[in-house]
């Protein structure tokens, strides 16, 4: 499967940063590559909270790359809501982004649209670019929800009325935020 990932909307240094990071981490399809991502660019201390629950970098580590056994993700919109840069010049900031994305069963093709609204807190650590903390507020659009949903219901954490909507086939247009 070739990555043809490109940015689609965030306009700032940070927001293609964090793009480029999920992408990294979630859509390009080599595991080694995700897991070496998420090594270099997260911090130990990583906290990640979505909607009610909260991962340490461990716990998000290893939902990611059991989610990634069955799935693959395609990223349809980026927006950029608001973003703080550190005023030191340090590369470091907060960032605020709505993105529209897309979860498919590897077996089924069955896909399933979600979005995010997420916070990114990044620090500039040993001349790089870190994560260190991530808010995430997941609607659930069609179907099971999204990655960092199914990353919960994989844990037994939400209960399975969450996976009830509507379903979509592998290449159906997805839903603008436009």
């Amino acid at each position: 499967m070739t990555n043809t990932f490109e940015p689609t909307r965030a306009s700032s240094v940070l927001g293609k940063w964090v793009e480029e990071l999920y992408n990294s981490i979630f859509v390009q399809p080599d595991d080694q590559v995700s897991t070496n991502a998420f090594k270099n660019h997260v911090t130990e201390d990583f906290i990640a909270r979505i909607n009610h629950d909260q991962f340490t970098r461990q716990t998000f580590m290893e939902a990611v790359l059991k989610f990634r056994v069955d799935n693959t993700t395609s990223i349809q919109s980026t927006r950029d809501i608001q973003i703080w840069e550190a005023s030191d010049g340090s590369a470091a900031g907060c960032v605020a982004q709505y993105m529209h994305f897309t979860d498919t069963n590897k077996e089924t093709g069955v896909g399933t649209k979600s979005s995010t609204l997420l916070i990114a807190s990044i620090k500039f650590i040993d001349g790089q670019r870190k994560l260190v903390d991530l808010t995430e507020v997941l609607k659930p659009s069609e179907f099971c929800v999204s990655i960092a949903a199914c990353l919960v219901l994989g844990r037994g954490i939400l209960p399975d009325p969450y996976c009830i909507n509507d379903s979509f086939e592998e290449g159906d247009a997805p839903a603008s935020i436009d």
